[in-house]
Order: C-alpha cells, then sequence, then structure tokens
C-alpha cells in the first residue's frame, strides 16, 4: 500500500515539473517584433513660374468656367514635353482623371469623369512640383476651379491657387528640403512658400462652396 502511495507521489510530482518547465518556457517567449515599415522618401523637385496671382476666391470663381468637387478615378497620365529642335525634355505634362461628385459652374453632372491637368508629378523617385503644387492621392475629395484647354480636358486656375483638399483642414505637416515621403505627399495640400496665401484662398473657398450649402 505505501510502495503504491509511493509511485503515485512520484508520478504527480513528475507531472508537475513537467507543467511547470513548459509554464516557464512560455512565460520566457516573447513574441517576435514587427518590424517597422521603412517609409518611401522621394526627391524633391521644385520650379517657379509665373503664375496668375488672384487675391481672393471671388476673382478665382470669376476666371473659371468650372467649379466641382470630385475624386482621382485613375492613374496620372505622363507625357514628356520635349524641345522641337534639340529633342531635350523640358518638363512632364500630366492629366488626372477626375470623377465629379459635386458641380457649382459648369454643365457637369455626378459620375461624369473629366481629365485635370495638374502641375505635381511622382516620376523616377522624383517629385517635381510647379509652385508648391501637391498632387491629388487617390483618397480624398477636391474643391476644383477649372478652365477648359480642350475638350473634356482641364487646367486649374492658378495651379495650387485653384485646389483645395476639402477633407483636410490644416496644412500643418512639415517636410525636409528636397525630399518628401508618400505620406506627407498624402497629408499635404500646399508645400510652397506663398502658405499663408493659400490658406487663405482655402478658407474663402471652402466657406463659399461647401460651407454655406
Amino acid at each position: 500500500m505505501n510502495k503504491k502511495l509511493i509511485a503515485i507521489s512520484i508520478t504527480l510530482a513528475a507531472a508537475a515539473a513537467i507543467f511547470l518547465g513548459v509554464q516557464n518556457t512560455k512565460d520566457d517567449t516573447h513574441p517576435m517584433s514587427s518590424t517597422p515599415q521603412v517609409q518611401k522618401t522621394y526627391k524633391l523637385n521644385s520650379d517657379q513660374a509665373k503664375l496668375v496671382y488672384y487675391e481672393n476666391v471671388d476673382e478665382i470663381t470669376n476666371k473659371a468656367t468650372a467649379i466641382v468637387v470630385g475624386k482621382v478615378a485613375g492613374e496620372q497620365q505622363i507625357t514628356d514635353i520635349n524641345d522641337e529642335s534639340s529633342g531635350t525634355l523640358l518638363y512632364h505634362r500630366a492629366f488626372t482623371p477626375v470623377q465629379i461628385e459635386k458641380s457649382f459652374k459648369g454643365n457637369f453632372k455626378e459620375g461624369d469623369q473629366i481629365l485635370v491637368s495638374e502641375d505635381g508629378v511622382l516620376i523616377n523617385n522624383v517629385y517635381e512640383t510647379l509652385e508648391g503644387y501637391v498632387k491629388m492621392n487617390n483618397a480624398n475629395s477636391y474643391l476644383l476651379f477649372l478652365r477648359e484647354v480642350e475638350p473634356g480636358k482641364f487646367a486649374i486656375c492658378g495651379s495650387y491657387q485653384g485646389k483645395f483638399n476639402v477633407d483636410k483642414t490644416s496644412n500643418d505637416t512639415s517636410f525636409e528640403e528636397r525630399q518628401i515621403t508618400q505620406s506627407q505627399l498624402n497629408d499635404l495640400d500646399y508645400l510652397g512658400e506663398n502658405s499663408e496665401h493659400f490658406k487663405n484662398l482655402k478658407e474663402q473657398a471652402l466657406e463659399k462652396f461647401l460651407e454655406s450649402n
């Protein structure tokens, strides 16, 4: 009888030891930490141009032949513009397909698609911008002041002065000179030197066409 009790005690003790060993192994095991994703960074190439300067949103409204809220509906269509005599690349021209969500001026209805010329192009790991223009992203909607340059193709009045991300109320994202990340491109509405002018125009535009409706 005593031998049986001793055998049972030894078996229970062994089982307990195995359990504690497994438990300690679990406690000492740490989940593998996830590797942080590397943020894509682009070289920033900024050019200047002599743009029409709009003092207020009323001036842009009068100039525009179409005023719409729209969203990117496809990839940018980029074309090389070369010097006719030498063949040297002068600049890239980009048209972005935009689907109309709301129209304030012009003969459009919801769902119509147009091509909008943009002064910001991402190509060969370089972001090329004219006067701080930021290309439209795929996630947000934009209030656009447009003028028709070809049937179905439109330019933005005053470049950065006529394009406003309606889903972002601030433009506080900072970036280092000469380079910019993809997330910063998505967050920024403008990256030029005339930030106060842009801010004032955006506030006027949103109040006139969206907040009052």
